[in-house]
Formats: C-alpha cells, sequence, structure tokens
C-alpha cells in the first residue's frame, strides 16, 4: 500500500514540475508589469495559406497564424493556438532570454530532471537547436510536450508547446513547428 502511494505522489510531483516548467516562465513575464505592446503586421492571405500575425522584438521576428489567441509579457509569449483536431489544454510558450540574466542550465534543468528525450535538430535558418520531448501518462491525460531551445549571440531563444490527449496531435505539432522555423532572428 505503501509503494501505490509514493507512485501516486512521485506522478503529482512529476506533473507539478511540468506544469512549473511550461507556466513559471509566462507568469513571470506577465506578473514583472513589463507587457509591451509590439508593432505586429497582418500579412493578407495567400492561396491556401492561412493569414499569419508578425510580432516584431527588438532581435526577432515571431510569426503566428491569426486565428490563435495571444498573450504577451516581457519577451514572453503564450498562444493558444486553434487546430480542427481539439486536445486538452493546447498552449505554445515562446520565452527570450539573456543567458546573462538565466543560464542555459537553468532553461533546461527541468527537461533533464524529466528525462525528455533530447536530440540537435538543423533549423533551416542554418541554426542547431536542442529538441527535448516527452510523452508522459499523468492524471488529466496524456501529456504530450516538445521543446526547441538554442542559443544565438547570448540570447536564449525557448520554444515550448505542451498539450494532453489520448493520441499525439500531428496538427498542433506542425502548426508550432512552423512557428519555431519560420521564427528569425535579426540581431
Amino acid at each position: 500500500m505503501a509503494l501505490t502511494s509514493k507512485r501516486v505522489l512521485s506522478k503529482k510531483v512529476i506533473v507539478a514540475g511540468i506544469v512549473v516548467l511550461v507556466a513559471l516562465p509566462l507568469i513571470l513575464g506577465v506578473l514583472s508589469g513589463n507587457k509591451q505592446s509590439l508593432p505586429t503586421q497582418k500579412q493578407s492571405n495567400v492561396k491556401e495559406k492561412p493569414a499569419t500575425t508578425t510580432i516584431l522584438g527588438s532581435s526577432y521576428a515571431l510569426y503566428y497564424p491569426s486565428s490563435w489567441k495571444a498573450q504577451s509579457g516581457k519577451d514572453v509569449y503564450l498562444f493558444l493556438p486553434s487546430t480542427t483536431q481539439k486536445s486538452g489544454n493546447e498552449h505554445i510558450v515562446v520565452q527570450i532570454v539573456d543567458e546573462k540574466q538565466i543560464p542555459l542550465s537553468h532553461v533546461t534543468a527541468g527537461y533533464v530532471i524529466l528525462k525528455y528525450q533530447k536530440r540537435e535538430i538543423a533549423l533551416p535558418s542554418g541554426i542547431t537547436a536542442d529538441k527535448y520531448s516527452l510523452v508522459y501518462p499523468a492524471s488529466e491525460g496524456i501529456l504530450h510536450s516538445i521543446a526547441y531551445v538554442y542559443v544565438v549571440n547570448g540570447t536564449i531563444y525557448h520554444f515550448k508547446l505542451g498539450y494532453t490527449g489520448e493520441a499525439a496531435n500531428p496538427q498542433l505539432e506542425s502548426a508550432f513547428s512552423q512557428l519555431v522555423t519560420s521564427f528569425r532572428v535579426t540581431n
């Protein structure tokens, strides 16, 4: 009996760790009171491509579908995607941080502790990113989590996708991949 309650407690700790890993950067950015009104541009519809919105930061350009709900803090963005294949708790977080303020090891610590699979991915921009992925059964359903992390000129670029569902959501994962690969460092 004690072994079963230890397993349940262990699962709860892991789920809580994942929630903190996903939500903490967003909460810190929003609560810091440094909300920004960044210039955005809507791009017109092109054949078969949905309209996109562009966020222009001081050193980057971020493109995402106009149908997504977006919230931002200081260099932290939360996207609530809308896809036809519904999953639970669909969210994407993009965090841009100076490596002098938060070391890369702190950004990736949760992925290491929770034993995400890690592999290097070459992005179309020529940048090499670390891709972390995890599928984990939790009390809320099966958690699907993917993250890309890379550093350019002392700035950490961190992209996170999370959702729950019995099966993978290829449409959502493809949209996330497009967001990551279309992101441009301008500095």
